[in-house]
């Protein structure tokens, strides 16, 4: 039992100390907000699917996914792997700049 809880410990500062970099899309919890947004009209049904997503638990599930595992995976792919947008911090950079200057994407990265 001590082995399991080390190796779920390693695993879990390994995808904390990387997930950091990168500021991520969120991408799977803005497609939870979309789906809220769009299915109803006016600001108290909203808020009534809100609370239910929330109960069921669909926000902190997604919230918790795209903290710890797409924000990862984007940081280590430098693209978001469920919208195929490139990293933010990437995008930040290229507007710094220029699109192709491969050291203001280095510089700009914390």
């Amino acid at each position: 039992m001590k082995r399991l809880r080390s190796v779920l410990l390693v695993i879990l500062a390994a995808v904390m100390l990387s997930a950091p970099g990168c500021l991520g899309q969120f991408a799977m919890t803005g497609a939870v907000r979309k789906f809220n947004m769009e299915t109803v009209e006016g600001k108290w049904p909203r808020e009534l699917l809100f609370v239910g997503l929330y109960i069921i638990p669909a926000y902190p599930f997604c919230a918790f996914g795209d903290l710890f595992i797409v924000n990862a995976i984007e940081f280590w792919t430098e693209e978001n792997p469920i919208t195929g947008d490139r990293a933010v911090i990437l995008t930040q950079a290229e507007e710094q700049g220029g699109k192709d200057s491969e050291t203001s994407q280095v510089a700009a990265a914390p």
